[in-house]
């Protein structure tokens, strides 16, 4: 999810505002053809609505090198439809470029398994006393973890092979996933009443209201602060003036940043 900064202040408030999703499994890291983003960018502007959208969509997931052409065009087009997306696209491909691409996601909240856990029933023999093993308390609905299956009350105790040390906390199982980038496949292994699973699951991004929670890890909370301050100078640098007024290619004066109506949202993940 990327903000929209048409709720008057550069906050991490504004993303109770409109929001835009993208796929996670765009933004590659592929070289990029000019002349195919020349192209994409050119089509934001045709009369018909779903080349419009196709367009919109693969220039997201071109992601950051997609700039310099949507600012040529931002800056020298005078259709406010057309800048509008443009001003979108842009903002989508600069949170993910600096935040939102970088952190996995699994899509759940999870504790300990240990006596004190709602999950636990009797001490299973079957996790081995020098591991820790972890509860899911909640799937968190549209995530990674729905779409693979994960219940409530599946104990995991493995990722990628890997199992944590008794003395392990709850944010050392945290970090495994968010230290991986979205769509990324990771292996985990669980148990579910008698039955031993193991599955691979493709990791979403990170929602952009969860680095604002207060129990967000404090890494997180400044990487997406970091952000949300420098956007108005990347976006100065490329497509012009912030909340000033200019009259570009010869058309009258209008608003550089453009104040955004309520967005759509697309389908995420």
């Amino acid at each position: 999810m990327v903000p929209h900064w048409h709720c008057g202040r550069l906050l991490a408030a504004v993303f109770v505002c409109s929001t835009t999703l993208v796929s996670v499994d765009a933004h590659a890291d592929e070289p990029v053809d000019a002349g195919r983003v020349d192209a994409l960018v050119e089509r934001l502007g045709d009369a018909r609505y779903d080349v419009r959208e196709a367009s919109d969509e693969e220039l997201r997931e071109i992601g950051i090198g997609a700039a310099d052409a949507l600012a040529r065009a931002f800056r020298n087009d005078d259709d406010y439809e057309m800048r509008l997306r443009i001003q979108r696209i842009a903002e989508h491909i600069y949170f993910w470029d600096r935040v939102l691409g970088k952190n996995g996601f699994l899509g759940i909240s999870h504790q300990k398994y240990t006596r004190n856990s709602p999950c636990f029933r009797m001490k299973d023999s079957r996790i081995p006393p020098d591991i820790s093993a972890f509860s899911v308390e909640n799937v968190i609905e549209g995530t990674s973890a729905e779409r693979a299956g994960i219940q409530k009350c599946d104990i995991i105790v493995a990722v990628n092979g890997v199992t944590l040390p008794s003395n392990a906390v709850l944010t050392d199982f945290a970090d495994q996933i968010r230290g991986k980038k979205p769509g990324t496949e990771m292996v985990f292994e669980f148990f579910r009443e008698r039955e031993r699973i193991t599955r691979t699951i493709k990791i979403g991004h990170r929602p952009a209201q969860y680095y604002l929670l207060r129990n967000t890890p404090e890494d997180l909370k400044r990487q997406y602060q970091a952000a949300v301050d420098t956007f108005p100078q990347w976006w100065v640098e490329r497509f012009g003036a912030w909340n000033a007024r200019v009259a570009p290619s010869g058309a009258g004066e209008r608003d550089a940043f453009l104040p955004l109506p309520p967005a759509t949202d697309h389908d995420d993940e």
